[in-house]
């Protein structure tokens, strides 16, 4: 059974939006909090991700971190490239190599190709 969600940073109302959205699930939200500050709290959502053992939870800490370019992200990113989620290995590949516009290159038919992206993580990993 997983942990509950370590969101405990909560010092500001987005800080507190951002903690209610992770420990609701609440992609939406995440989605819209990503135009925050979101490198103010880096440092504290890097240590949440790193005491879940839940991939649900994670992948979202990880959309919502995707536009960090910050080396403080990277454990997390090294360690999304195993979720079992196709759209979250991309963003983790996208964000170690510095190009998202990888990403596009993932895309069949508008969607993320687990095939696709599994072939540049394999080559990253060589």
């Amino acid at each position: 059974m997983a942990k509950a969600a370590p969101f405990a940073f909560a010092r500001d109302a987005y800080s507190t939006s951002v903690c209610d959205a992770l420990r609701n699930h609440d992609f939406e939200a995440l989605e819209t909090l990503r135009d925050g500050p979101v490198s103010e709290y880096l440092a504290e959502l890097v240590v949440a991700y790193a005491t879940l053992d839940d991939w649900a939870t994670k992948d979202l800490v990880l959309h919502l971190i995707q536009d960090c370019a910050d080396d403080r992200a990277r454990d997390v990113m090294v360690d999304a490239l195993d979720s079992p989620t196709p759209d979250s290995r991309a963003i983790a590949i996208c964000s170690l190599r510095s190009d998202f516009s990888l990403f596009d290159s993932f895309l069949v038919n508008g969607l993320v190709d687990g095939g696709r992206v599994d072939a540049a993580i394999a080559a990253y990993r060589a």
